[in-house]
């Protein structure tokens, strides 16, 4: 293995991922008709959510500058990429349909015959961000990797009987005359990090409508951005 690069940021999912690596001519044949299998059984797995998914192969018309790594180091970096979990972790117990806890396999590259792997952890839960987290690093120290933790987020756990969101919903329904839609969803929200500041503090988020987020696809729907803004003019006014 020479080179590889999956993934953009440590808070949005991969959705594609290069490699380049030397084999011995002889065994290219072989490794073709490995790749052929490899995209047909993806594919039949994935046909409903990744129904574009692809697999390719190609040699290179010149080799690369790069320094390459042993094959057992190869081994040894992919076992580590298939030991860390990626995906749902837990369900909330209190809301089945919402993922509770969760880690993302984000980014991972080579550099120079040295890997790097962001890994990224959410959950509602700060136990279970906590028990999630300790693992993966357990996994690195184990195949012998320099492991470091950032700080992250904070859980929040959604109150949906706080005063301050019934108050929101009673205004939303005045000026709109339809109820709104309250839910709580799976990702990073700048209220963890102030209620862990701010312990008891009510809170609640909100804003306009966004389609397919922290990806290269986000879009924002303009529309609902006039209703944010007199939703949130509305109840600082009442307040």
């Amino acid at each position: 293995l020479t080179w590889f690069k999956g993934g953009t940021a440590h808070n949005a999912i991969p959705r594609d991922a290069e490699a380049t690596f030397f084999i011995p001519i002889d065994q290219l044949p072989i490794v073709k008709e490995h790749v052929e299998k490899a995209e047909a059984y993806l594919k039949s797995e994935f046909e409903r959510t990744d129904p574009e998914l692809a697999v390719y192969l190609a040699e290179m018309a010149v080799t690369p500058d790069r320094r390459a790594m042993m094959s057992y180091v190869t081994m040894k970096a992919l076992d580590l990429i298939y030991a860390l979990p990626h995906g749902v972790a837990a369900r909330s117990t209190d809301m089945p349909h919402l993922v509770e806890t969760s880690s993302n396999l984000a980014k991972v590259w080579v550099d120079n015959g040295k890997l790097y792997i962001h890994s990224s952890q959410r959950s509602s839960v700060m136990t279970r961000l906590d028990a999630i987290t300790h693992r993966i690093e357990a996994i690195g120290h184990l195949a012998g990797a320099r492991v470091q933790s950032g700080s992250g987020y904070p859980s929040w756990r959604p109150d949906f009987s706080s005063a301050l969101l019934a108050s929101c919903k009673k205004i939303y329904k005045s000026l709109f005359e339809s109820e709104p839609r309250v839910e709580a969803i799976h990702a990073g929200l700048e209220c963890g990090l102030i209620g862990n500041l701010h312990p008891g503090m009510q809170m609640l988020s909100l804003g306009p409508t966004i389609r397919n987020p922290h990806s290269p696809d986000e879009r924002l729907y303009l529309p609902s951005l006039n209703k944010v803004y007199q939703l949130l003019g509305k109840i600082l006014a009442e307040l």
